[in-house]
């Protein structure tokens, strides 16, 4: 994908993709210059990630709205 080269080049140390469909955040970080998928979450997880270490998203209400 042409945005995730476009953030790795510039540093961007996480990339999160948001599914609605399937109601899923995938969470990206940068390594080595290439995003690598950390892990996945779906919309009864809690994000948390390794980046911000204090937040925390519980996303069954993200998706709620959908």
């Amino acid at each position: 994908m042409k945005k995730k080269r476009l953030y790795a080049g510039f540093g961007v140390k996480e990339y999160w993709i948001a599914d609605p469909d399937g109601k899923t955040i995938e969470l990206h970080c940068l390594r080595e210059g290439v995003f690598v998928l950390f892990k996945s979450f779906s919309e009864n997880d809690e994000l948390e990630s390794p980046l911000l270490l204090s937040l925390k998203i519980k996303l069954s209400p993200v998706f709620a709205f959908l």
